[in-house]
């Protein structure tokens, strides 16, 4: 038997049969016949469920898995992980669920990661970046000095692109907790939505060059937000904003990087220092 870290990891919907009333069909996509699923308990048994198109996918035509083959099965739901194994590979993959497999899962202390819109795939590029690092919410800006301006129906189109290469990202990291996903129109829009997101013990901090910015440091914060502007900077406006709210301001080194670069580095920073949370 392969050891879990080397096996595939696939997200599943895993619906205990109470959940679901008599007589109706379990709401999940990719569920069938859930009768027999026994959360929390040592095995699972009559279990098997069909995956969706990409999953499906993913597995047969790119990891060339076979029928006989134990995976990884996630619960979206719960995070909880189960042991499953391949039944059949078409027309769509199908997996039994075995038994759930005990794990810790650990993320990044954290929270938020708030970034400017950036050129060409470049926000991508931080949104699979930030999966693997842990991160828990990103929230993408169209700041003062940014050059992307998005319409609302290139909105929905950034935001499935996004979705789909954290959920990749997920998959090949072993990250039980992709990041949710949010972009907003304006310095203000994200004020608000960092406001509602934010734990109300959370520090929230936004990179800069200024002379007053501080390095990060050991603490006992239990999570914090990092904002990171566009490659213009934060305008007076959105400085000014950020530091009436008791946002502070955060040094990485007196390199000027870029955008991307920042949002990476400020992450990887901030698990070297603060450590991690389990969830």
């Amino acid at each position: 038997m392969s050891s879990s870290k080397n096996r595939s990891r696939v997200f599943v919907d895993l619906t205990p049969p109470d959940s679901t009333p008599p007589d109706s069909t379990p709401p999940d996509s990719n569920s069938l016949g859930a009768t027999g699923l026994a959360a929390g308990t040592e095995t699972v048994s009559l279990l098997e469920i069909q995956l969706a198109d990409e999953d499906s996918h993913h597995l047969r035509d790119v990891l060339r898995a076979r029928i006989g083959e134990e995976l990884i099965a996630v619960d979206r739901a719960s995070g909880t992980p189960h042991i499953a194994v391949i039944t059949s590979l078409k027309p769509e993959v199908r997996l039994r669920i075995v038994k759930p497999l005990p794990t810790r899962s650990w993320a990044s202390k954290v929270n938020i990661l708030a970034s400017a819109l950036l050129k060409g795939d470049r926000s991508e590029l931080v949104c699979e970046k930030s999966c693997e690092l842990g991160v828990a919410k990103l929230i993408f800006w169209q700041p003062d000095h940014g050059v992307v301006k998005l319409s609302e129906r290139n909105i929905d189109s950034k935001l499935r692109r996004m979705r789909s290469i954290v959920q990749s990202a997920a998959r090949q990291s072993f990250n039980v907790f992709p990041p949710a996903i949010s972009i907003v129109k304006s310095t203000d829009e994200l004020m608000n939505a960092m406001t509602a997101e934010s734990n109300s013990s959370d520090q929230t901090f936004f990179c800069s060059l200024s002379p007053d910015a501080e390095t990060l440091k050991p603490t006992s914060y239990s999570t914090v937000n990092l904002v990171i502007g566009p490659e213009g900077d934060f305008s007076n406006t959105e400085e000014q904003s950020f530091r009436a709210a008791r946002w502070k301001p955060l040094s990485l080194g007196p390199m000027i990087l870029r955008a991307e670069t920042a949002a990476i580095a400020a992450i990887a920073a901030a698990n070297a220092v603060l450590g991690f949370r389990e969830k």
